[in-house]
Parts: structure tokens; sequence; C-alpha cells
């Protein structure tokens, strides 16, 4: 398993076409999301942004803060991926060990 990746503290403001608020059920446009270190600090139009924010303007797209895929099946993977054997044959603390390898691959990779 690697290592997670070190947090990065310069706070960095993510600007897209559009942002997905689930919590006003709303399109924000523009959007906008702050995220500071490893976390979501802000989504929509922060009022006031921390020094030394670096700014990222990711052109044409939907922002979904907080959403995953769900169509990712984490316990997939291994030597022998393929075979419908594996959930009955494979040790289910190995699996286990490797759903949660492939979740911190998945959400590092947004």
């Amino acid at each position: 398993m690697q290592p997670l990746p070190e947090a990065r503290e310069t706070p960095v403001l993510l600007r897209a076409a559009r942002l997905l608020d689930v919590d006003k059920g709303e399109l924000v446009e523009p959007g906008e999301m702050l995220v500071i270190g490893e976390r979501i600090a802000e989504v929509g139009r922060p009022a006031r942004l921390p020094e030394g924010t670096a700014l990222r303007d990711l052109g044409d797209v939907t922002l979904l803060p907080g959403l995953m895929d769900m169509e990712v099946n984490l316990f997939l993977g291994g030597p022998d991926h393929r075979s419908p054997l594996i959930p009955v044959q494979e040790d289910p603390a190995l699996r286990t060990l490797r759903a949660v390898a492939n979740a911190r691959r998945t959400l590092h990779r947004g």
C-alpha cells in the first residue's frame, strides 16, 4: 500500500463553469470551491480568501464536491480479479484491505 500524499497547506480556489451545491439543491454558475489542505473549506463563492490562495481555473467543467462515483467496485483487483470465485475463495480481511486501498486511490484521484 502506498502512503498518502502529503497535504497541501496552500489554500487553492478551484473555479469552474458550474458547481452543484447539493445542500442548497442548486447549480451555481460560475462555481468556486476553496480547498485548504485535504478538506473542502467552502463551496459556492467564498466571501473572503485566505492570503496566498492559488487559483486554478478548470474551464468548462462542473464541480461535484462531496459526491463520488458509486459505479466503482472497490473490492475488485488482485492477481485474478476476473474470477467469479474470488468472493468465496479469498480471505475477507484481505479483500477489505484491498477495498480500503482502492478507496484511498479513488479519493486522491478525485
